[in-house]
């Protein structure tokens, strides 16, 4: 019975745990480049907005 419950365990737990770890820096990297992108657009769209740039369309003051 002790053996099947080491299999178990083994199969059930540290196999699903070692085998589905996410590479540790991607995740971090791919989030912190898409909130750059993110935030340029915004800021350069709130810019245009701001300062009347023609090549965006909005209602005159």
């Amino acid at each position: 019975m002790s053996k099947l419950a080491v299999v178990l365990f083994t199969f059930l737990l540290l196999f699903p745990l070692a085998t589905l770890q996410p590479i540790q820096d991607q995740p971090v990297d791919r989030n912190a480049e898409l909130r750059g992108k993110i935030r340029d657009g915004m800021n350069g769209f709130l810019t245009a907005v701001l300062m009347g740039h023609p090549g965006h369309h909005h209602a005159p003051p």
